[in-house]
């Protein structure tokens, strides 16, 4: 087998490369191994399956509580709500959001 020798430049284009199949952001300061946040062993999710309380008027924010892969719960606060009034007064109801930039949108919910 040959010896294969990269050179700074050809490492950092590896590096980058690797990083984003594995849907780590190249600037990203925060260990992926992290425990802070349920869906850090996925990191670099953008999708999230959750719940939320009540009723969702459109053009407004909620929390969206989840349960990881791992089995561990959270919540991502102030997901906004662009598009239809959706839930029911003292119900539950399923959800699904997406990240879009830095902010988590609703993208599909049970309507009342």
């Amino acid at each position: 087998m040959a010896n294969v020798v990269f050179d700074e430049q050809s490492a950092e284009r590896i590096a980058k490369a690797v990083k984003w199949v594995e849907q780590y952001s190249i600037d990203e300061t925060t260990d992926p191994d992290s425990q802070d946040d349920p869906a850090a062993d996925s990191a670099g999710r953008t999708v999230i399956r959750g719940t939320f309380s009540g009723e969702w008027a459109k053009n407004t924010a909620k929390d969206v509580s989840f349960t990881a892969d791992n089995g561990d719960s959270g919540t991502k606060a102030d997901v906004y709500n662009y598009f239809a009034d959706v839930g029911e007064s003292g119900e539950t109801s399923a959800c699904c959001i997406i990240q879009a930039g830095s902010e988590w949108i609703l993208i599909a919910a049970e309507c009342g």
